[in-house]
């Protein structure tokens, strides 16, 4: 009775546990890796800042589109060139937007990355990775606002000079104040699951006291058969005897003998 209690105590503490578990984590304030080296990291400029608040107020100038770009941005940020190639791939371009809330309500941008890629004989190669879109929420306007995204992960064939490029194509409810990019290169780290300090702590205590009325289950003596009374041994029923020698058949006068002896002719006279 009482392992069985410790078993649903166990059970209950583990239950406690997992639920614990499915809680978000804590913020962490260790940079998140996107890869396996981080090999560049920029700040855009204050006339890259102040021409995307002249986007949003719809003032900016009439910018000229680079022949057969795909970027939405007439004027796309380029960072400096760097070289890569091979052993380092993939590449990621990663930025965090900080800003204010206009107002309250819904806070979201969207952008696209991409690369400048030297070609051989001078020609140069625009590159564009997809970003999903970035949004948020907040209850009042002049809130701050961090949006972060990243591009789709890119491999270079040979060794190439790059340039990370980077193009605002629409923006709601949001003035940003600093934009910063980065780039990195290999493949990110598996993130493994992490558990809370609670709910690791229930999870351990719940499988020691588990283990516990297991244990104790297992070192319960088992109770003996109740011994037969002298009464009941006299009335204990035996199996018969039994044998492998088969018995002859009884004897039939008709097989030991004639089916009309002479002794039986004539009639027998009545009395």
């Amino acid at each position: 009775m009482l392992a069985s209690a410790w078993f649903r105590l166990s059970l209950f503490l583990m239950s406690v546990g997992l639920g614990l578990a499915q809680l978000p984590p804590a913020t962490s304030h260790e940079p998140h890796a996107y890869g396996q080296n981080l090999l560049a990291q920029y700040q855009l400029p204050p006339q890259a800042i102040a021409r995307y608040a002249d986007m949003a107020a719809g003032t900016v100038a009439y910018e000229s589109r680079r022949e057969g770009s795909r970027f939405a941005d007439a004027s796309p940020w380029v960072g400096p060139e760097q070289r890569v190639g091979a052993g380092q791939n993939p590449y990621t371009v990663v930025f965090t937007v900080r800003g204010t809330a206009r107002a309250a309500g819904e806070v979201s941008a969207r952008w696209q990355a991409g690369w400048e890629v030297d070609e051989p004989h001078g020609a140069r190669l625009e590159v564009l990775t997809a970003v999903p879109d970035t949004a948020t929420t907040t209850a009042r306007a002049g809130a701050p606002v961090t949006l972060t995204a990243s591009s789709d992960r890119i491999s270079f064939r040979g060794v190439r000079t790059v340039a990370p490029k980077l193009g605002l194509v629409q923006m709601h409810n949001l003035h940003i104040v600093d934009v910063q990019l980065q780039v990195w290169s290999g493949a990110a780290p598996l993130a493994w699951p992490t558990l809370p300090v609670p709910s690791i702590a229930l999870l351990a205590l719940a499988a020691a006291f588990l283990l516990f009325s297991v244990v104790r289950r297992n070192s319960e003596p088992r109770s003996a058969a109740p011994a037969l009374t002298p009464l009941a041994q006299r009335f204990k029923r035996s199996e018969l005897p039994t044998t492998s020698k088969e018995l002859a058949a009884m004897p039939r006068p008709a097989a030991h003998g004639g089916s009309a002896p002479s002794s039986a002719s004539g009639t027998h006279t009545a009395l």
